[in-house]
């Protein structure tokens, strides 16, 4: 019997070539976001604990825990309403700040910017360009 977990053992484990002229198998590297996912599952996941534990712990408990520092009970409530807020208002501000930096739709800016080349004219062009048809 296969488990899930032996099956990641199996694509993260380099296996011994059978012969000399075998070259060994490259081991595959984690994504990067799997690695950001972990660590903010590493990190949250202990503050989370704490803020039920602050939130439900009476005072007398905190004091009997030796903890005589902590925020008042008001931000239990607070803390999330603004973190949802902030969460609902985020992808509205990143979209206003990329509206306000992009030029006007009749502006020259959008056709062409820094990198943009423009050739130059050769001598001929010129001629032809300045010569007033007779």
């Amino acid at each position: 019997m296969c488990s899930i977990h032996d099956n990641v053992l199996k694509k993260w484990i380099m296996v011994a070539p059978t012969s000399a002229s075998t070259p060994t198998a490259p081991v595959a590297e984690e994504p990067f976001a799997g690695k950001c996912g972990f660590a903010c599952h590493f990190c949250m996941f202990p503050l989370g604990i704490l803020y039920i534990v602050w939130l439900t712990a009476t005072e007398e408990s905190l004091e009997a825990w030796e903890i005589t520092y902590y925020p008042p009970k008001s931000l239990a409530a607070i803390l999330p309403t603004w973190f949802l807020c902030l969460f609902v208002a985020a992808p509205l501000l990143y979209g206003a700040v990329n509206v306000m930096s992009s030029p006007c739709f009749d502006s020259v800016d959008t056709l062409r910017d820094k990198h943009t080349r423009i050739p130059k004219p050769s001598c001929k062009d010129h001629h032809n360009i300045t010569r007033k048809p007779r």
